[in-house]
């Protein structure tokens, strides 16, 4: 392991995380973040996308408010232990970094995370069951790596302990053995895949239930002239639809005045008119007989009776956006992907 001086997140620490794969950014590598996908990533490391800005965040913000307190608490849990938070790279793969909350004696990284109170309660109650564990596992094991240790340790805490249940403390310690299996079979071949699409920009597999589909140079023209036509038609079916509407408040008058002339009568005809009175009987809400008759009814005996679902569409038309003048395929795919990773930023993203 190679301690390396900085500050973290000052400038110069932000830059050098842009110079390999942190800790923090393997379970994205591996598949296993809900919140951001590796051509997500690949597309910010590459600088198509600036990283969001998470310091404004109020859990990444509590997180680092409570930092202090947390160690304190693994201090006084492990008398004689003093942990200083330290920014490492591996000794032999340099790329792989790491800037961990504190180190043992014995280089043992120690994790600190300060979940919401629910999220801690689901760690209590559920341990390395916990979903979150599929997001900090990978993380603490990169770790490990880094720093050649036998074990790791994720501090868990909640300053919330007046909403805990009784006797339950606010602090909570898992230790994390390391996993060779992991590191050499999946970790490294899948990091040093995606350190080499960084380095050679050379854009990943896309996910396509999350990642934002792009035309490729070759038939980025054929998409753009689809695209132009669907303008064309979207502008031409506002225009008819705004007609229909004024059509449809002026057959509702005449309708009104037609009626009105009926007086009592339910039925008229005449000068090519035939006006008919009826009345409709409601729709039955199911979903009220179903609450009222059967209360208790498990919600999975009702999806067993839904019928087969369908796929559907939604076409959104920008009608603000110019059309580039600009010839070069390569270039309108550029500028294209560069939109789809600010499109796919992920709002939901917390670190914790």
């Amino acid at each position: 392991m190679k301690i390396v001086n900085l500050q973290q997140r000052s400038d110069e620490w932000h830059e050098w995380r842009k110079g390999g794969i942190s800790a923090s950014e393997v379970p994205t590598i591996i598949g296993k973040s809900p919140y951001q996908t590796p051509w997500r990533l690949w597309a910010e490391k590459t600088g198509r996308v600036p990283r969001p800005d998470l310091s404004k965040n109020p859990h990444v913000q509590r997180g680092v408010r409570l930092e202090d307190t947390v160690r304190r608490r693994y201090e006084d849990a492990h008398p004689g232990e003093i942990l200083l938070p330290v920014c490492a790279s591996h000794d032999t793969e340099d790329w792989m970094r790491c800037s961990l909350d504190g180190l043992t004696g014995n280089s043992e990284p120690v994790e600190m995370k300060v979940p919401t109170l629910g999220r801690f309660i689901e760690v209590v109650e559920q341990g390395e069951k916990a979903p979150v564990f599929d997001l900090y596992w990978p993380q603490v094991q990169a770790q490990i790596f880094v720093s050649d240790a036998k074990q790791a340790t994720i501090c868990f805490y909640t300053p919330d302990s007046e909403d805990l249940p009784e006797g339950q403390d606010n602090y909570l310690e898992i230790v994390i053995p390391r996993d060779d299996d992991f590191i050499q079979n999946t970790m490294l071949p899948k990091c040093r895949e995606f350190w080499e699409w960084v380095q050679n920009e050379k854009e990943p597999p896309k996910d396509p239930e999350r990642d934002i589909f792009v035309p490729e140079p070759a038939v980025y023209a054929a998409w753009e002239s689809l695209a132009q036509k669907r303008r064309v038609l979207e502008a031409e079916k506002k225009r008819l639809e705004d007609k229909l509407k004024a059509l449809k408040k002026d057959m509702g008058a005449n309708e009104k005045e037609l009626v009105a002339m009926m007086g009592e009568f339910v039925r008229a005809d005449a000068a090519g008119i035939r006006v008919t009175r009826s009345n409709v009987q409601g729709s039955v809400d199911y979903k009220k007989i179903v609450e009222k008759l059967l209360p208790d009814l498990d919600p999975a005996e009702l999806e067993a009776a839904r019928r087969p679902g369908r796929t559907q569409n939604r076409i959104t038309v920008d009608h603000d956006m110019k059309v580039s003048n600009d010839r070069d395929a390569k270039a309108k795919y550029a500028a294209a992907i560069a939109k789809a990773a600010e499109a796919e930023a992920d709002t939901g993203y917390i670190e914790w």
